[in-house]
């Protein structure tokens, strides 16, 4: 609504005849740069104001906004490392723990294999001392 009223006035008669007169354009023309001016004068004062009392300005707010965001991301980026790094120890140490019961078995399969062969070997020695044993035996009869 405001904007129709605004333009409705901006096309009345008596307004175009204002904006043709070179005096009132470059009036209006003034006064917007005045305007400009006072509003910049204004806003470095609101934030030397500011700065007195250590209240950072929404400029400010917003790049501690984004070095926040930053930051919190690198922490996730980092605890997902941190996990990933975690898990890949905790397969592999499963991994181990399965690597070492497999040699345990394995271990006790061939100790069993080579304690029996052992045991065979003993039994042969065993056996051929008492062979020689005996031929000694009967070598000292006759």
């Amino acid at each position: 609504m405001r904007t129709k009223i605004l333009e409705a006035l901006a096309n009345s008669l008596p307004v175009q005849q204002l904006l043709k007169s070179e005096t009132v354009t470059q009036t209006l023309g003034s006064v917007l740069n005045l305007r400009t001016t006072v509003e910049n004068f204004i806003e470095q004062k609101i934030l030397s104001t500011l700065k007195v009392f250590e209240v950072p300005s929404r400029k400010e707010i917003a790049q501690m906004e984004k070095k926040i965001h930053h930051l919190e991301s690198e922490l996730m980026s980092m605890h997902r490392r941190a996990l990933i790094k975690k898990l890949k120890g905790s397969v592999e140490k499963s991994k181990g723990e399965k690597n070492k019961a497999e040699k345990t078995e394995q271990e006790q399969i061939r100790e069993e294999l080579s304690g029996g062969e052992r045991t065979k070997k003993v039994e042969r020695s065993k056996a051929e001392k008492s062979k020689v044993g005996k031929k000694a035996v009967k070598k000292k009869k006759k």
